[in-house]
């Protein structure tokens, strides 16, 4: 298979082997469209992908090479990771768009959420577990996915979890990785809010506070948690919550999902044991995602 050169790495080149289905994109981000289309393998078969495109290109030259630096920020990372719990990188193309696209497999059962709007009887332990072990083979790489929440963990054919979007990973250490404000107000840890968010949405904030000084394994563990959660009940996090704002100021405050707004099973209650420890407000006392999986897997 050809392989295309971006910033010294090497990915498989699927230039010419992959076409859009539609023009009208199924999922979206910041600085990005998702579109399905089709890739022809080596034998000739077909197989349905998604085509992430970067948008916003040529608008303006520093906005153009911080959606550059952020491509190359999650090719970089994606192509490293190999596991079943993470949604493979099958390559790029280049005839697709403005810039490469990413691609990888197209799941038809969608993310988290729809998958268990479509499928109530899911064994939803099954699917926290799959999380959790997607999450700590990331940490085994000294890899911090950053942006844990629903819209981001899909469903395979199979009913099996992935994590998918490392837009804003980064790898320990790793100079030259950043990111802006990251993550989703329901899923994000206290420490990556305060105090970057002001009292009131006619307020101004800490310009200055910049998130990804405090990203870590620790803030992954906390986002998996309220992933958890969404997984246990089939909502987002704070459903009785519809200001996002609001969220963010009360997360600092103390704002952590409340046991008796939920009706849980005996195994669903042991699964908010564990969860419950992962979002205590300091880092270094939520557990590991070692010792999560391990919990997970006693159950």
């Amino acid at each position: 298979m050809a392989e295309v050169n971006i910033q010294n790495l090497t990915y498989p080149d699927l230039t010419g082997r992959v076409r859009k289905i539609t023009d009208l994109y199924f999922a979206y981000g910041g600085f990005s469209e998702v579109y399905r289309g089709v890739f022809t393998d080596d034998q000739g078969a077909q197989h349905f992908v998604a085509i992430k495109i970067i948008r916003g290109l040529h608008i303006d030259k520093d906005v153009e090479a911080t959606i550059m630096r952020r491509l190359n920020r999650e090719a970089r990372v994606w192509h490293t990771l190999i596991h079943p719990n993470v949604l493979p990188f099958l390559g790029v193309a280049r005839n697709l768009g403005s810039s490469v696209a990413l691609i990888s497999p197209f799941c038809t059962s969608g993310n988290i959420s729809k998958y268990l709007d479509d499928s109530p009887q899911a064994n939803r332990l099954d699917l926290i577990r799959n999380v959790a072990r997607g999450v700590e083979y990331l940490h085994s790489r000294d890899v911090i996915h950053g942006d844990i929440k629903g819209p981001n963990i899909l469903v395979t054919d199979n009913g099996m979890a992935v994590l998918c979007d490392f837009g804003r990973s980064r790898i320990i250490n790793h100079r030259g990785f950043t990111t802006a404000f990251a993550g989703s107000a329901r899923y994000m840890a206290p420490e990556l809010i305060s105090p970057a968010i002001p009292a009131t949405e006619s307020d101004v904030g800490d310009e200055d506070f910049d998130p990804s000084q405090y990203m870590s394994k620790k803030s992954d563990v906390y986002s998996f948690s309220m992933v958890g959660i969404e997984i246990l009940s089939g909502e987002r996090p704070y459903p009785k919550i519809r200001s996002e704002h609001r969220v963010l100021v009360r997360i600092p405050e103390g704002l952590r999902p409340a046991r008796q707004e939920y009706t849980l099973s005996e195994q669903h209650g042991m699964i908010w044991q564990i969860l419950e420890q992962c979002w205590v407000a300091e880092p270094s006392q939520r557990p590991t995602m070692s010792s999560i999986v391990e919990e997970l897997t006693a159950l």
